[in-house]
């Protein structure tokens, strides 16, 4: 039993001081874990949109004036479903993230005004109606965000088609 104790002790011993040896500093300059970036958004990017859209023109357009009435139309409700896609490409150096993205989308967004009757008398009559046929829609778009700064700084340019005829509606660009 004696034996059995001893060899235990020491075969602790042995294995604990051992085990010390690991655990010793080490002898050289300690060096900082280098640090890792937790999230990276640079890349490109490309994906799909649909939806429905509605607009409203609330707009009075004189049409004449019959007998001392005059007639006007305007009015027109649109609405209808968007669908298209997108593709974009985002740097980051540090904290900031600057991108571009440009999308385009099909629409079946249209309206028509209510019907305006002009009675010219002697039984002739015309219907006058005005139309809105939104096409496409489209935008590019330029950012860039920071940490300890505002969230992003846009500028944009968003053409709409109507009857054919293109047209810009807004452009701002904010530094």
């Amino acid at each position: 039993m004696r034996r059995i104790f001893l060899g235990v002790a020491l075969t602790t011993l042995v294995a604990g001081t051992t085990a010390m040896a690991a655990d010793m500093p080490a002898k050289g300059p300690a060096v900082a874990p280098a640090s890792i970036a937790l999230s990276d958004w640079s890349g490109f990017y490309v994906g799909i949109h649909g939806g429905y859209g509605w607009k409203s023109d609330d707009f009075h357009e004189f049409l004449g004036t019959i007998g001392g009435t005059q007639f006007f139309a305007g009015g027109i409700d649109s609405k209808g479903w968007v669908v298209g896609g997108h593709v974009g490409y985002n740097w980051q150096r540090g904290w900031f993230v600057g991108g571009l993205e440009l999308d385009m989308s099909a629409t079946g967004i249209d309206g028509t005004s209510t019907p305006v009757i002009l009675n010219f008398g002697g039984g002739v009559t015309q219907t006058v109606t005005r139309e809105d046929d939104v096409k496409w829609l489209g935008s590019a778009r330029a950012g860039l965000a920071g940490r300890r700064k505002p969230p992003g700084r846009f500028g944009s340019m968003r053409p709409a088609a109507s009857h054919g005829n293109g047209s810009i509606e807004r452009t701002t660009l904010l530094l």
